[in-house]
């Protein structure tokens, strides 16, 4: 039985569910999906785990913080839930914006990441062309009236590979209903913050970088990485940390090639590869949960 929780964040209410006893699992939804995404998957790890699942700011039944949610500023806030809840260390499993999130939590808190589970996610900022797209989003956005409807309309079926969203239709209508449900001021809050998502690489590069991995990465891209984990002073040089990349052949949202290469960046990684789009956990939920379970297991949850 999940159970719902508030804390305050500047005087403002951040819901979370929780169900479960044991190692924690902290589940990081996705840009306007909310903790009710991960239901399903969060009833099956609470088995052997408790479970925190969290609605970032803005989403859900938490609260606007600011004019900008930066990616920081949500990790921020998944820290606090942890303290409120006495959870000293976690997997974090995110999707998507999720990720990362995950990813600096892992950058502000290190001591409290035990894994990271990265659902059709990455660690690197938007290109420039991934800008351009979200400015022109934002620009479309502050239009008001039925620029959000149509937005969140548009957007909601793009999640899914093209063959499953008849099957998915009552998952895409949920998601349109959540999309429209958040305000305005909440939708553009995230996608400012998403704007100026700094990169995370230095998260997943480590020493191991030296050894056979090293080899299918230009030596700029690991001169540079390396620089960068030295710079940020990341524990990962010493104590790779453990990642579980979920991707999607069909995921419209990620570049598959990218996020293969990111893995190859880590000291520990494991792959899921599934004939989905950009969400795994209803495209291909007994493959999503089983994977997971065991990569909890062998994390040592």
């Amino acid at each position: 039985m999940m159970e719902d929780r508030y804390i305050a964040v500047d005087d403002k209410k951040i819901h979370y569910v929780t169900a479960g006893a044991g190692p924690a699992v902290v589940l990081l939804h996705g840009l306007m999906e909310g903790a009710w995404v991960w239901r399903e998957m969060a009833e099956v790890w609470a088995a052997e785990n408790r479970v925190l699942a969290i609605d970032l700011p803005g989403h859900g039944q938490s609260e606007v913080l600011s004019g900008v949610h930066s990616v920081p500023l949500c990790a921020q806030v998944v820290e606090a839930v942890m303290r409120a809840e006495d959870v000293t260390e976690a997997v974090l499993v995110g999707h998507s914006m999720g990720g990362y999130v995950a990813l600096a939590v892992a950058d502000l808190f290190p001591e409290k990441v035990k894994g990271i589970v990265l659902f059709h996610s990455q660690a690197a900022q938007d290109g420039e062309e991934g800008l351009k797209q979200r400015r022109r989003a934002i620009a479309l956005l502050e239009q008001g009236g039925e620029a959000k409807k149509d937005f969140v309309t548009r957007f909601m079926p793009t999640l899914f590979a093209p063959q499953n969203r008849e099957r998915m239709a009552d998952k895409i209508a949920a998601l349109t209903e959540a999309g429209r449900a958040m305000s305005l001021e909440a939708i553009l809050a995230i996608q400012k913050g998403l704007a100026e998502r700094k990169s995370y690489l230095h998260i997943l590069a480590s020493a191991s970088a030296d050894g056979d991995n090293a080899s299918v990465l230009p030596p700029r891209t690991l001169r540079s990485l390396k620089s960068a984990a030295t710079e940020h002073g990341s524990p990962l040089a010493s104590a790779p940390l453990p990642f579980c990349f979920i991707i999607g052949r069909h995921d419209e949202k990620q570049n598959v090639s990218k996020v293969m290469s990111q893995a190859m960046l880590c000291g520990r990684a494991e792959i899921l590869w599934l004939p989905c789009g950009h969400m795994g956990f209803w495209e291909e939920p007994e493959a999503c949960s089983a994977f997971v379970r065991d990569f909890l297991n062998r994390v040592g949850l």
